[in-house]
């Protein structure tokens, strides 16, 4: 498996968080539970979670005509990779 290179912001951690402690799940399912508390929009949640997949960060499956949703990377090595991100770009490597 890859490993993401690509930059993640802090609400898309925050969405890798959630799925990993709860699991696969579908838009909708993020979007009731995940979003709302944040007074976030499903559509925004569907960007959010695209976009991570884009970045190779989640990927997705369709069952029974609904895509599910899961992180590919663990959590810590997410947010390894976005410290050493951060490490990287703002104090140069420092």
């Amino acid at each position: 498996m890859a490993k993401p290179q690509k930059s993640i912001g802090d609400q898309e951690l925050a969405l890798l968080q959630y799925l990993s402690e709860h699991g696969e799940a579908s838009v909708g399912e993020v979007a009731a539970a995940f979003a709302e508390s944040r007074g976030l929009a499903r559509s925004t949640v569907l960007t959010m979670m695209e976009r991570l997949r884009a970045k190779a960060y989640l990927r997705r499956r369709h069952v029974n005509g609904v895509y599910r949703y899961a992180p590919v990377a663990r959590p810590d090595d997410v947010m390894r990779s976005a410290v050493g991100s951060f490490v990287e770009k703002t104090l140069q490597g420092s």
